[in-house]
């Protein structure tokens, strides 16, 4: 470690004074990251980020706008219809909480269609 503040504070930037005194990462390795992660895989990495980074102020943006048109809507229904209470307009702007249908969440229809069994064994009504 003495070496390395020598080398720095003698004018070497830190990755020459690191690399002078541990010598050259090997192939497919970087120092301190361990097997597997190379530069190539850290610079997809921040490329990555930078997308991500993008796309979360592009969705911030997009919720702006959608408070925004929110709002203008709210002023249309009061204009149009004077009768409507705050809380009316406010239930009929907010924007439903729906999620991707998937197997799991298919509505139980069983009432209104019956089982197989049920409609081919049904008991006999006297």
């Amino acid at each position: 470690m003495d070496e390395i503040q020598h080398r720095i504070e003698a004018g070497e930037n830190d990755e020459d004074a690191f690399t002078s005194v541990l010598g050259k990462d090997q192939p497919g390795r970087l120092r301190c990251y361990g097997g597997g992660i190379t530069k190539s895989s850290l610079k997809k990495d921040e490329a990555v980020r930078q997308v991500q980074v993008e796309y979360d102020k592009k969705v911030l943006s997009l919720q702006n706008q959608m408070h925004s048109m929110q709002g203008i809507l709210k002023m249309v229904l009061q204009q149009l219809n004077p009768g409507m209470t705050n809380e009316d307009v406010a239930a009929l702007v907010q924007p439903q909480q729906t999620s991707p249908p998937d197997a799991s969440s298919r509505p139980d229809n069983t009432a209104t269609n019956p089982r197989s069994f049920e409609s081919t064994h049904l008991p006999e009504q006297e």
